[in-house]
């Protein structure tokens, strides 16, 4: 917990114990420089992503959890995903989600400014992400739902403690709509979830 609340002090030690260091407590190497992170993320062929990309291996029966197919995936298998990604996101449709991010975040300000007082987490970050995105991304984004899955899915990258119990324990109720929602006849016409499912159509 104090790592969460206060991470500098632990990433400069990381840093400072040298170029690769073994985490006894969670059985796991970790990196803490620019340079060997570097190489760490570009060499494929010596480090792999498909075990998971937190501190659990997902490979394993005891941890094994669905997982993300753009993330958790090496070649060749990330290569195919990647070009089709590539593909959807053109930069025509980067410049439509830029020009929509700004109306909802000048409109998200007006309300805001009238407002006066306002809780910076709930009322803008939270507001904003879950207004600007389901249209893009093409999918339904309750408030309720979506922060348990989302804390959920966070803490899956960490390590078995009350907070990974706790956020499994909170999104347990929502497990059924997660996997609902981002089937094909769920999400949104016109957005990047339901092209990503046309370019599967091809191949």
């Amino acid at each position: 917990m104090e790592v969460l609340r206060d991470p500098y002090p632990f990433q400069e030690a990381l840093r400072e114990a040298g170029p690769v260091v073994l985490l006894k407590q969670h059985g796991v190497y970790a990196v803490g420089r620019h340079t060997e992170a570097k190489v760490v993320l570009a060499d494929h062929e010596r480090f792999i992503t498909s075990a998971g990309i937190g501190i659990q291996d997902i490979r394993k029966p005891g941890d094994f959890r669905i997982p993300s197919r753009l993330l958790e995936i090496d070649p060749p298998d990330h290569t195919r995903v990647r070009a089709a990604v590539t593909k959807v996101l053109s930069p025509l449709v980067i410049r439509k989600w830029k020009e929509g991010f700004a109306e909802k975040a000048e409109a998200l300000v007006d309300k805001l400014i009238d407002m006066r007082e306002f809780d910076g987490v709930e009322h803008c970050a939270e507001a904003f992400v879950l207004q600007a995105f389901p249209s893009a991304v093409g999918v339904v984004l309750p408030r309720i739902e979506t922060l348990a899955i989302g804390e959920m899915r966070f803490n899956q990258s960490g390590p078995k403690n009350d907070l990974y119990n706790e956020a499994m324990a909170k999104a347990q109720p929502y497990l059924a709509w997660f996997e609902q929602t981002v089937q094909r006849n769920a999400v949104l016409p016109g957005s990047i979830a339901e092209m990503l499912f046309k370019v599967e159509d091809t191949g």
